[in-house]
């Protein structure tokens, strides 16, 4: 492998006078001369970071030598990691390098730098030793995509191309930052030993449309049959025919390499020979290749972003775009995508259809056979529709605990339409908790746009916005027009919006930029300085422009510049953030520092950012500039105090690494990396809901968003209340209720503290240590103004005021197990003593006590006029209001009996006997029993109506069934845990669990047809359809 990886590096130095990263296989290194491990590098006494620059890297294993320079491997003896340190040496030893030699590294060095991608070969270092320019990077191991698929069989080669997947990704990464390759082949890609795919040799890469002239090659005569000598640069083989033709590449030439690779890697020979289309490659593939090759430039993608979309539809069983569909291909793609849980279903199906086929021919002579054949057959339809229903409820239940409300929404929406269960009416129940989205609109965005933004167009900030196209030139685009408002001659690839102005100031890749107006097209130049070499900062009347280690401010209105140092002589500032009112600047150091000024006066070192899980991504000012939102890579967002560095609050996201981050009034959009976007509390940080698609760009405009994807405008409604699904994660819940009127959630912890929080924000308004114990219960006075809170410890009961959290009352019931109002505020509670206690403010306690009083379980109904006690025997005593004292004796007796629940009226009750619960009159009388599918039944509750009985269950499922009938109409998983406690409210059924968390369910999939289900998701995401 070394060998292979210096005579690579070799011919392509001999190509283009430069030499690529390098790889070597794993251990390879470990056998190489080298500086020793475990013996005695030069370091300096103090610290390792104190090395000299010229000692830094060590040992220099060769790994190819061309014309422009050399790689070798060696150790960076400051973080103790092996890398490739490629520098400039002249033509002979001893020979000085060149200017024009240490000028093409520098190029090279800063092209790939750009272009952090993990499927990129990263640049670390760069500098000057002894005269010669050098840069260092990762050292690869592994092998190239071409010796993994080399003799390999069909089957074995379609496993490959997720690795070219990810080889489109990177090249579409690197199109988005206006590079194109200019060599891609699959002798470039390497898979590395842990399966990562990263793309190398970036030393033909160009900006967009750069002709040569300074870039010019020197290719010795001897590796003509490589490289095409003269203007055309790559290898011909793989070369697109503008290329050969001498002009300048753009992304479109990278797609036609694309496809001569993807090619060669599935038929095992380069596009044109003798070869004919293989059985087993897929015709979605052979389209896709088709496209990829397309003579005219026109007719293949604009960008490998939109080959990696097909790939990816494909790999996931969707619909690609290249391919013209038949109706039978609909069918393999649909038994393709859904083929794990369809096997045993469509194997009975094939059978039957089978059996039923040999059956027709009888059919003249054996009716009845004919008859039986066709049941069959229905039945395996009926199958097969099954297996598919199940498999998308498991689906989307599986989103739904990774809180993608969307996909989780949809996939059950599209179960409804082959069938309908329990456990899909659970999901719907989850997912109708969780606050939809309102889509207006949405618009197919113009072919070519390459680079879309959202912008405000017509000067109505609310209503639907347009898109910025950018590209070769810069248009914009309003929904629904056939043509753009305008278009500007400029080639374009960033751009930042200023609202204040009704302006976008755009950036090519070289750097040359401009101001243009969105209602006329307008060009105002930009001031020379302020061409930057990261994005700009998002501000509303300013430009901000990082440049190197300063950061420039201009005001368009006045024509005021003013550049500031940043972050001297301590670090860089990994970001930059204006505060809403544009009147402050802030610039956050690496050490940790944050520097605060006016844009146009002196910026001054502030306090320090308190560190957190994470090196940070992204950074919103709150207006006032007091206080800040801040992500990171980890997904984790966090509010944070300047004056104080109080963290307000922190939030985990499934977003990965959080890059943008938005205010919408009191609500704070965040996205992510790995697609989508998150709507949080600004005031708690509680998620509030999903936005559909992964967007490229998105636009607030008070309660509406317009969401751009690669391929369409959205314009979101966002609801005018949303709630939180799911209360905060803590230590184990013994219960939760919710407050009478559904504006609390009260909860009762292990670790001895009641929390009270407001649904509507997630704010806590109680917190508060009620013993040493567990807290067993917080339940609510009728007129939901207060708390009865039970502790098991030796600590007395509390009676705590809410949303003030005063203690107006403490009776003297030690050890409860549980406590209850009544509507008269008296209190009747049991102790894990053998006793009952009633109890009032300004009225004496009265104990019930004796071995026949160990009691288990204790309720009342919403209004506190009647309730129940359960024994450990199970007798069953009535408790009425104003009435202290027990029923002698009891009402009756239900053996086995661990828990009871008594309906709104006080005329029923639900007993549990841990395989089952049962609905009995008050004098025993069963009228209908719910027998949940396994496990063992934990809590039971009646809704407010009296119709619906839940259930909670020892393995975090909860059933729900008809209180009249026993039975079961869904079953849902809102915990992974003991379910401690189901409670029904104003807002719907509130579960809480030993795994910390309570959670809401709505009720109204309980009793909506599966059409009205259906229609609900796709008025807030989009038709189901691919």
């Amino acid at each position: 492998m070394r060998t292979r990886a210096a005579a690579m590096a070799a011919e392509r130095d001999e190509r283009d006078g430069s030499v690529g990263p390098t790889w070597s296989t794993p251990g390879e290194l470990a056998s190489r001369p080298g500086p020793p491990r475990d013996g005695a590098p030069v370091l300096p006494a103090a610290h390792p970071f104190e090395v000299d620059e010229k000692a830094r890297y060590a040992g220099g294993h060769l790994l190819g030598r061309g014309g422009m320079g050399r790689v070798t491997a060696v150790m960076d003896q400051r973080l103790r990691r092996d890398v490739a340190l490629k520098e400039a040496v002249g033509d002979a030893p001893g020979a000085d390098v060149t200017p024009r030699l240490a000028s093409r590294l520098g190029q090279e060095a800063w092209i790939t730098a750009q272009l952090e991608h993990p499927g990129i070969v990263p640049i670390y270092d760069a500098g000057v030793r002894d005269g010669h320019p050098y840069y260092t990077m990762r050292l690869i191991r592994g092998r190239s995509l071409s010796a993994a698929a080399a003799g390999q069989p069909p089957e074995a080669r379609l496993r490959l191309v997720r690795h070219f997947h990810q080889v489109c990704e990177a090249v579409a990464f690197a199109h988005s930052r206006g590079i194109v390759h200019r060599d891609l082949k699959p002798d470039n890609v390497m898979i590395g030993e842990f399966g990562e795919t990263q793309v190398v040799d970036w030393g033909l890469a160009r900006p967009v449309g750069t002709v040569d002239g300074g870039w010019e090659r020197v290719v010795p005569a001897a590796h003509a049959a490589h490289t095409q000598l003269g203007s055309a640069v790559g290898t011909p083989a793989y070369m697109s025919p503008e290329q050969r033709a001498l002009a300048p590449a753009d992304p479109r030439s990278d797609v036609w390499s694309l496809g001569v690779s993807l090619h060669e890697l599935l038929y095992g020979a380069l596009p044109g020979g003798a070869t004919s289309r293989d059985s087993a490659v897929p015709v979605e593939l052979d389209a896709i290749i088709r496209k990829t090759l397309a003579e005219d430039p026109e007719g293949r993608y604009p960008t490998a972003g939109e080959l990696a979309a097909d790939i990816e539809a494909w790999l996931d069983g969707r619909r690609v775009g290249a391919y013209h569909y038949r109706p039978t291909d609909q069918l393999g793609r649909f038994v393709r995508r859904f083929r794990v849980p369809l096997i045993v279903g469509a194997a009975s199906l094939l059978l039957l259809i089978v059996g039923g086929a040999l059956s027709w021919f009888q059919v003249a002579r054996e009716r009845d056979l004919a008859t039986l054949a066709a049941a069959e057959t229905r039945g395996a339809l009926e199958r097969a529709d099954a297996a598919l229903h199940d498999a998308l409820v498991v689906q989307a239940g599986r989103a739904l605990d990774d809180m993608d409300w969307p996909t989780a929404d949809q996939l059950v929406a599209r179960a409804f339409t082959v069938g309908d269960s329990v456990r899909a009416r659970g999901v719907a129940m989850l997912v109708d908790a969780v606050a939809r989205p309102s889509r207006s609109l949405t618009w197919p965005l113009p072919e070519g746009c390459l680079f879309p933004v959202s912008v405000p167009v017509g000067g109505a900030a609310r209503g639907p916005g347009g898109v910025l196209c950018l590209g070769p030139d810069v248009s914009l685009w309003r929904p629904g027009h056939d043509a753009p408002e305008w278009t500007v001659a400029r080639d374009a690839s960033r751009a930042v919006v200023l609202e204040g102005l009704g302006a976008v100031a755009v950036a090519s890749p070289g750097g040359d930029a401009a101001l243009i107006a969105l209602s006329t097209g307008a060009e105002t130049p930009v001031p020379a300085r302020l061409r930057p070499t990261e994005p700009w900062i998002d501000a509303d009347h300013l430009l901000i422009a990082p440049i190197g280690e300063s950061v420039l401010a201009w005001s368009p209105r006045d024509g005021r510049v003013r550049e500031h140092p940043i972050c001297p002589g301590r670090s860089r500032a990994w970001t930059f953030a204006m505060s809403p009112d544009d009147e402050s600047l802030m610039a956050f150091c690496d050490d940790g520092t944050i520097e605060i000024g006016s844009p146009f006066g002196a910026l001054r070192a502030g306090p320090n950012l308190p560190a957190g899980p994470a090196p940070p991504r992204a950074v919103r000012i709150l207006p006032g500039a007091s206080e800040l939102v801040v992500s990171d890579t980890s997904g984790t967002v966090r509010r944070v105090a300047l004056d104080t560095g109080l963290v307000r609050w922190s939030t985990l996201t499934p977003l990965g690494s959080v890059a943008h981050l938005a205010f919408a009034g009191g609500w704070l959009i965040a996205a992510g990396d790995r697609g989508g976007a998150l709507v949080l509390n600004l005031e708690t940080g509680a998620t509030l809901m999903r936005l559909p698609g992964e967007p490229v760009s998105l636009r607030i405009g008070g309660a509406s968003v317009d969401i751009v994807t690669s391929g369409a405008l959205s314009h979101i409604g966002l609801p005018a209340a949303m709630v939180p699904p799911r209360g905060p994660s803590g230590p184990g819940l013994a219960a939760a209720s919710p407050s009478p009127d559904g504006r609390y959630v009260a909860a009762a912890r292990s670790d001895g503290r009641v929390i009270v929080t407001e649904v509507d924000t997630g704010r806590v308004v109680v917190s508060q240590v009620s013993g040493d114990g567990v807290t067993k219960r917080a339940e609510w006075h009728p007129a939901g103004d207060r708390l009865v809170v039970a502790n098991a410890s030796e600590a007395t009961l509390d009676v705590i005021a809410v949303p003030s959290g005063e203690t107006v009352f403490e009776p003297r019931a030690m050890n409860a197990r549980r406590a209850v109002f009544f509507d008269d505020g008296g209190i009747v509670a049991v102790t894990y003593a053998s006793g009952l206690w009633f109890s009032a403010p300004g009225v004496d306690t009265l104990t019930v006590s004796g071995p026949e009083y160990t009691f288990t379980d204790l309720t009342t109904n919403p209004t506190g006029t009647h309730g129940a006690a359960l024994t450990l025997d199970g007798h069953v005593h009535r408790l009425v209001t104003g009435q202290r004292r027990l029923d002698s004796p009891p009402a009756f007796t239900a053996t086995g009996a661990q828990g009871l629940a008594i309906d709104a009226a006080g005329q029923r009750l639900a007993l549990s006997f841990g395989s089952s619960v049962r609905v009995a009159s008050l004098d025993g009388a069963i009228q209908a029993e719910v027998t949940p599918p396994r496990g063992v039944a934990t809590d039971t509750a009646f809704d407010l109506s009296g119709r619906w009985l839940a259930v909670g269950m020892m393995d975090g499922r909860v059933v729900v069934a008809e209180a009249s009938s026993g039975q079961v109409r869904a079953e849902l998983r809102p915990h992974d845990q003991r379910v401690a406690t189901v409670r029904f409210g104003v807002r719907g059924l509130l579960t809480a669990s030993w795994d910390g968390t309570y959670r809401w369910s709505a009720l109204g999939p309980l009793t909506a047809t599966p059409a009205a289900l259906t229609l609900g998701a796709e008025t807030a995401w989009g038709s189901l359809a691919d």
